[in-house]
């Protein structure tokens, strides 16, 4: 039996609040969707996802990406989140009907690399939970106290019992990418976002509390996450 495919979606928008303009900041001497497209790139170079691209509503978003030569699916819609978004845009994307699995890389992570999205492909394939990355070295700097930064609590087996903007006795840093099997991500977007979910603007909260069970997988180096200005400020740094 073949395997099935996977392919990478990164969600894009101009308009975060902890950080305006986001996607097209610069994070040294290149913009931070750019850093994090490189990562999707090398995935897809050495086989492990058949597609790659960017997903946005924004029109400076898209010429940046054409410019650049870089894959982008203009999809102007009212999302939650970059999940919803990303399912929302797939409705329109005939060439990616056979994708069975499909990656939410959020465009804030530009430490991740192709070997990490590997892992969490290769974990995810062929289960019914959703996959995600923990990082267990955080990055100097203060970040397990700081509010932008999600933490994670998880059990013996490395599932997911929580995620919280606020200080958890773990020490794991949650980072930014997803591993969706196609029919939990069309479930997810069907369901409303539940009262944990709206408190502390996390959407892999709605997976838990709709009981879907979320995978985390371990990288065992820091990984600088770009939540807001001050990450950005440390970052280039």
């Amino acid at each position: 039996m073949a395997e099935a495919k996977a392919g990478i979606l990164i969600p894009a928008r101009m308009g975060s609040k902890r950080l305006p303009g986001k996607p097209l900041q610069m994070a040294g001497d290149r913009p931070l969707l750019a850093r994090t497209w490189e990562a999707a790139r090398t995935s897809v170079e050495a086989r492990k996802a058949s597609a790659a691209c960017v997903v946005t509503d924004s029109r400076e978003i898209e010429a940046f990406c054409d410019r650049e030569r870089i894959p982008c699916h203009y999809h102007d819609c009212e999302c939650r989140t970059g999940s919803d978004r990303i399912a929302a845009a797939l409705e329109r994307m005939p060439g990616w009907n056979d994708v069975e699995l499909i990656v939410n890389l959020q465009c804030d992570e530009p430490d991740l690399t192709g070997e990490d999205l590997d892992l969490l492909i290769r974990g995810t394939r062929g289960q019914p939970y959703v996959g995600t990355i923990i990082c267990t070295a955080p990055p100097p700097g203060g970040v397990l106290n700081d509010c932008n930064a999600v933490k994670a609590m998880v059990d013996a087996r490395d599932f997911a019992l929580y995620f919280s903007r606020l200080d958890l006795p773990s020490g794991l840093l949650h980072v930014g990418a997803y591993c969706y099997p196609r029919r939990r991500l069309e479930d997810f977007t069907a369901w409303a976002s539940p009262p944990m979910e709206r408190a502390e603007k996390l959407e892999q909260l709605r997976l838990l509390y709709f009981g879907v069970p979320v995978r985390c997988f371990r990288i065992d180096r820091p990984v600088r996450s770009v939540n807001c200005r001050e990450d950005l400020e440390r970052f280039v740094e």
